[in-house]
């Protein structure tokens, strides 16, 4: 999709004073729904609660778009990567 995923990885900010993760590796089926992932980080349904925000997860109209102007051929495939990622990731937001 143009972009070699050692400069995405490159491109991720990296949290000042902590540890940074190990290397990891991705594999080649997951990088699509990897890709529109992270072109979605701006795409939360976030609600604010009394003492922190609570994600409930992607907003999937933009998802969608951003599905279309990234010209995802196997759409369906990709989504159900994707919300696999966003059960993981709300969990983790949602721990913090």
């Amino acid at each position: 999709m143009g972009i070699s995923l050692e400069d995405l990885l490159e491109m991720m900010p990296k949290p000042e004073g902590k540890p940074q993760a190990e290397d990891f590796e991705i594999w080649r089926d997951n990088l699509p729904a990897l890709e529109i992932f992270l072109a979605c980080h701006k795409q939360w349904r976030i609600l604010t609660g009394v003492d922190k925000p609570w994600y409930q997860g992607l907003r999937y109209v933009e998802v969608e778009a951003v599905m279309r102007l990234k010209r995802v051929k196997d759409k369906a495939a990709v989504f159900a990567d994707l919300q696999v990622m966003e059960d993981a990731a709300v969990e983790a937001l949602n721990a913090r």
